[in-house]
Formats: structure tokens, C-alpha cells, sequence
């Protein structure tokens, strides 16, 4: 209701903005967009996700039926929009084939490396080897496994866990349970600018998404990025963006993130004294080409194309 009556509040600045040229942030940001009706200016659709495949709980057959005409409106406002980009190669392809519009531009949401600031936390290290998640504790992301994983690792291993949520009670009662509360460390949440520089601290990051629909399958999700900017190894799952990455620059191991010992295994793998140094040196050199620095210029070349191109 809220959000409603904001609405009429929210389009009359987006057209009292007079903006050379629009930029629609995801499928919300395009239909308000297309609501205010700013076409006369050149509008960007940064889809950040392949919204019309995410997951959904049963809906009611109007429901679905409605979700489905949405999408339809998707393709119809993408097709108008001046330029389409995405953040990887697979919703890219994706979303060429189910807007129909040309293979979107690829802008990784890298983190920028210029002026990290220090870190804003320190971890509690007590000389264990650390294993480090980043972003909120809620579903899909198996964090209980991440938990489960504990027991079948050395007592010198720890598992961090950096930000707050829903789930923060029951993970801590699980370690209790498990009997490995003390090798649990909740980090409260730090500054975005100042996550890569925190979780540096870590030897292993654990970057465990869920693969439960096309998006999830395809998300190369900010923790991914922040875990390169830290310079670390990553753990994930078989998630396709991720994984062909890590693949790529041989910067860590992909287990089965339903199986906690399978999340142990590619632990030790990392941690071994003689892969440490490979791994690291790895990270660093991915570390080197995945960042903001790099990927802005195809923002700023999309940008520039459409601006040269328009007067006013």
C-alpha cells in the first residue's frame, strides 16, 4: 500500500529528472520506467537477474497466469529500450533468446578496487584456519551444511560466518548440537565497501548458492566477487557462472553443497600447505582481471554510444 501511493510521487520525479538518458534496474526499474514515460530519452535495461525464472512457491492458477503476461511485457519494453545489458554471459544468452533482443552487453558487478579501506572487523583468529561466508544468514545459500561441515574437519578449522538474519539462532543451536559452537563466529554485518577487505582475512572463502531454477543456476552473485577482491580460494557449488570461473583461473574446488562432508573435502583441498600457494597466486590473478576497474569501460562504452548519439 505504501509503495502504491508512492508510486504517482516516485514517476513525476523520474520525468521531472529530464535525464539524458535513463537507467531501468532490473524489471521494476523498467516498468517504472515505461510508466513515467521518458521513451524520448535513451533508456538502459540492466537486468540483474533473469526475473521470470526465479523460483515461486505454488501460486494460483491467476496468479500464474498473470506472472506470464508480465513476462511477455518484459520482452516488449526490453525490445524498446536503447541498449540491454546484463552480468554474464549466460543470462545474457538467455535473455536474447526470451526477449528477443541482441546479446546483451556483459557488466560484471566486480568490486572496485580502488581505495579498499581497511578492514572493518577483526576475526578472532586464535591460530585456526578460517573458512568465511559473506551476506545474510537466510535459505538457500546452505548455510547449515556449511555447519554440518565443521564436524567432519580438523579443531583447528573455524567457519565464519559475516552478516545477520533469521537463520543466525538455529545456526549457532546447530554448532551447539554438534558440539563445535566454539568454531562458529558471526560477524556482524560491515560496510559494503569495507566486505572484501574483512573477509581477507579468512583462508578460504564459501561462495554455496542455490541451483534451484534457471536464475540461481546462472547468478554470479556479489559475494563471488567479493571473495576475488579478497584474494581468496572459493568453495562453490555447481552453479554455472561460478563454477566455469573458477575453473577458469584455478582459484578453488566445486563440491556437492548439499553434502557437508563434500563442502570438508574441498576444504582440505584447499587448505593443504602445498596447494595454498598455487591457489592464492590464482586468486590474485583473477583478482587482477575481475574487478570494477575493468569491467566499467563496457559501461561507459554503452553509455557513450548512446550519448554521442543523442542531442540535448
Amino acid at each position: 500500500l505504501r509503495l502504491l501511493l508512492a508510486l504517482p510521487g516516485l514517476l513525476w520525479a523520474t520525468r521531472r529528472a529530464n535525464a539524458r538518458l535513463y537507467h531501468a534496474n532490473d524489471f521494476t526499474g523498467l516498468l517504472q520506467v515505461a510508466l513515467a514515460g521518458v521513451w524520448r530519452r535513451p533508456v538502459v535495461y540492466d537486468s540483474h537477474e533473469l526475473f521470470f525464472d526465479r523460483p515461486l512457491p505454488d501460486l494460483p492458477a491467476p496468479v500464474v497466469w498473470l506472472v506470464n503476461r508480465m513476462r511477455r511485457l518484459e520482452g516488449w519494453l526490453a525490445r524498446r529500450a536503447a541498449a540491454v545489458i546484463t552480468v554474464n554471459d549466460s543470462i545474457a544468452d538467455r535473455l536474447a533468446h526470451t526477449l528477443g533482443v541482441p546479446r546483451p552487453a556483459v557488466v560484471r558487478n566486480a568490486v572496485d578496487l580502488r581505495g579498499l579501506p581497511p578492514a572493518a572487523a577483526v576475526y578472532p583468529r586464535a591460530g585456526r584456519r578460517l573458512l568465511a561466508h559473506t551476506g545474510r544468514l537466510i535459505y538457500a545459500r546452505h548455510l547449515p551444511e556449511m555447519v554440518a561441515a565443521l564436524p567432519h574437519l580438523p579443531d583447528d578449522i573455524a567457519l565464519v560466518l559475516m552478516g545477520e538474519g533469521p537463520l543466525a539462532a538455529a545456526l549457532q543451536a546447530q554448532a551447539e548440537a554438534l558440539q563445535v559452537g566454539d568454531r562458529l563466529l558471526v560477524v556482524p554485518p560491515v560496510p559494503p565497501a569495507a566486505v572484501a577487505p574483512t573477509l581477507a582475512q579468512a583462508d578460504v572463502a564459501l561462495v554455496l548458492t542455490s541451483t534451484d531454477g534457471l536464475n540461481n543456476q546462472y547468478s554470479l552473485p556479489n559475494k563471488f566477487f567479493e571473495a576475488v577482491a579478497a584474494g581468496l580460494p572459493i568453495i562453490t557449488g555447481p552453479n554455472v557462472e561460478i563454477a566455469g570461473l573458477l575453473q577458469r583461473y584455478d582459484m578453488g574446488q566445486v563440491c556437492d553443497p548439499d553434502d557437508p562432508a563434500s563442502i570438508a573435502a574441498a576444504a582440505l583441498e584447499l587448505l593443504r600447505p602445498e596447494n595454498q600457494a598455487r591457489y592464492r597466486a590464482n586468486a590474485q590473478r583473477a583478482r587482477a582481471e575481475l574487478n570494477w576497474e575493468i569491467e566499467e569501460r563496457a559501461l561507459l562504452g554503452v553509455y557513450a554510444r548512446l550519448l554521442n548519439g543523442t542531442s540535448g
